[in-house]
């Protein structure tokens, strides 16, 4: 057990040297920036976000390279108490880290809000050591925070299997002691309340989402959270922009999580939506609202059943945020042998929380599950609202003063990458070597993400040139994702190279091509983007919507208007020969005078 314990702290310290090594990369890249015409951040912003990085790495190096020196010549009498006391002697650069923390934290966030460029490099990082897993500026800078606390607990265990007359007891002890002592003076958390729960002092939100769980046969709105060692699903209730509330459903140790990721049978709801006839029944309200809208008078005169409209459109909306994901996720808990079932729109959603997972299980030191109680995940949940503004769906925290969604068509013509932008040092995810490159695009509806386009493969270049175009029908959208995939014939699934999430607004967007270059990890590609709002185009009225021309029967049309006409326009889509139309084959013809009423007599003579 001694040797296991010392083998976990080897791996889990190689990972985190990995993590400060890519820190310390992306320290130097950033700091090269300084001085130029074009800096990337402030001097002094650079030296609050960086304080004692270098330090650090060159402590845990040192120590990481002591210990693989024994492990090599391990026989069971070999010490290596003596590395963990160098540790401990100089836990003050970790005194100064913290003091310095919530500064360096605050600048961060500063300077992303007011440096496109620095969001873009700091807000998307990769790891080697972690599966690829995405990790951002401020999730590093948490790693020594969190390195502080977890290196006491695993004095702790270690000195738990060292037998007293081992020469490594005295010297762990004395390490264990130091460590414990600067906790204590730090007044960051006392050793009484870091030891009974350790999972306390290392637990970090991963990834968190609001998502739909089919809960005994009818879906039901929850928000999922992934810390790194729990998965957690919380009863979600949304009162308006930052007003809402989580009661915690079940969790499931990380070590205990199971994926399904074969084709199940077809999940079994008590009541499914009838998705189309949402959507009709929303288009028509909205339909309503315009019109009121555009006649002044009227619209004063129906204020309040104006006002009753708009709260129907927005209980239509819920319903369609409940109804639309149909791609299932289920996970299931090992221990208990129960399942949970979700639905996803994207598949894209679908992989990063697969990998999430995956990478957090695959980096999990051995050992027994660690307690958890419902009330102390309650109670970090709620903790949790308070810096969630961000990761909950969009369409979820929209006011009534907010811009409508958008609806209708959006042309998107993809041209290709621009020449490869410099990547940050320590990020291996270069354009120049990619070779099978494909382009989809994304848009949300009512809060969901769902796959509208994808480009062809082009193959053999650095930076491919697609030049394809695709009309996308909005309905009820906020926002475009484009992603960019790498096809490798090795690999089960293709590999996302980048991602950007573009805010689609009538500020911008016009029945005019507006060019716009976005930013995909260490690339760019060039867009042309125009909108058609709904009240322009022929709107693709859904066909469980039963006004109108459109899903009406042409026999009952042609009591009302003009029959010329209904047979005019009926010809441009068929034949009257039964025969399969040369030009659209997809529609079966008919004799038209079966449609008609008898006394039809202006037929024209061309019929």
């Amino acid at each position: 057990m001694h040797r296991c314990i010392i083998m976990s702290i080897l791996e889990s310290e190689k990972v985190y040297v990995d993590c400060l090594g890519v820190l310390l990369q992306y320290m130097k890249a950033i700091k090269a920036t300084i001085g130029t015409s074009q800096p990337v951040i402030s001097e002094e912003d650079f030296r609050t976000i960086f304080y004692k990085v270098p330090e650090l790495y060159a402590l845990h190096s040192n120590f990481l390279e002591g210990l693989q020196k024994c492990m090599q010549n391990w026989d069971g009498h070999v010490s290596i108490g003596e590395h963990f006391c160098v540790m401990a002697s100089n836990i003050n650069i970790y005194g100064a880290f913290l003091h310095n923390y919530g500064h360096a934290t605050d600048t961060v966030r500063k300077c992303s809000a007011s440096s496109h460029q620095f969001a873009e490099i700091t807000s998307d990082i990769k790891l080697r050591s972690l599966a690829g897993q995405s990790l951002s500026l401020e999730d590093l800078l948490h790693k020594p925070v969190a390195r502080v606390q977890k290196n006491a607990l695993v004095l702790h265990d270690l000195l738990k299997y060292t037998p007293e007359k081992h020469p490594d007891h005295k010297t762990l002890s004395k390490a264990l002691k130091m460590t414990q002592t600067f906790l204590d003076e730090f007044n960051m958390i006392t050793a009484r309340t870091l030891f009974p729960s350790p999972d306390r002092a290392q637990r970090r939100l991963v990834k968190n989402s609001f998502i739909v769980e089919l809960s005994d046969g009818n879906r039901k709105l929850r928000h999922l959270f992934l810390f790194n060692d729990v998965l957690a699903c919380a009863k979600y209730k949304a009162s308006g922009r930052e007003k809402f509330t989580f009661e915690l459903k079940w969790y499931i140790p990380l070590s205990d999580i199971i994926i399904f990721e074969e084709a199940a049978a077809e999940p079994r709801e008590s009541s499914p939506a009838n998705i189309v006839a949402l959507k009709s029944q929303a288009c028509t309200v909205r339909d309503q609202i315009i019109w009121e809208e555009k006649h002044e008078e009227k619209r004063l005169r129906l204020g309040s059943r104006a006002e009753k409209q708009r709260k129907k459109l927005a209980d239509l909306e819920a319903q369609l945020v409940l109804a639309s994901p149909n791609l299932v996720f289920r996970v299931g808990n090992k221990s208990t042998s129960r399942s949970f079932t979700f639905f996803l729109s994207s598949e894209f959603e679908r992989t990063q929380w697969i990998e999430a997972i995956h990478a957090l299980q695959s980096s999990q030191l051995p050992g027994p599950n660690i307690s958890v109680s419902m009330y102390e995940l309650q109670t970090w949940i709620t903790a949790c609202r308070t810096f969630l503004k961000t990761n909950m769906g969009s369409y979820l925290m929209r006011t009534g003063r907010d811009e409508s969604l958008l609806v209708g068509d959006l042309h998107v013509a993809v041209h290709g990458l621009a020449a490869p932008m410099e990547a940050p040092a320590g990020n291996y995810l270069v354009v120049s070597f990619m070779k099978h490159l494909y382009v989809c695009i994304e848009v949300d509806s009512y809060g969901h993400y769902f796959r509208k386009a994808k480009t062809k493969l082009a193959c053999g270049s650095a930076c491919p040139v697609w030049e394809e175009e695709f009309i996308i029908e909005l309905e009820g959208s906020q926002n475009l994702r484009i992603l960019l995939y790498e096809e490798n014939s090795s690999l089960p699934r293709a590999t996302l190279r980048g991602k950007s999430t573009q805010m689609l607004s009538r500020s911008w967007l016009s029945e005019r091509l507006v060019t716009k270059t976005v930013t995909l990890q260490s690339c760019s590609l060039n867009l042309s983007l125009k909108f058609v709002p709904s009240e322009v185009t022929l709107r693709r009225v859904p066909t469980a919507k039963t006004v109108g021309l459109f899903g009406a029967k042409v026999q009952n049309v042609c009591k009302h208007i003009q029959v010329h006409l209904v047979v005019f326009h009926t010809h441009m889509c068929i034949s009257l020969n039964c025969v399969e139309h040369p030009i659209f084959p997809q529609y079966i013809e008919f004799n038209y005078r079966d449609w008609l009423p008898q006394d039809s007599t202006n037929i024209p003579s061309c019929l």
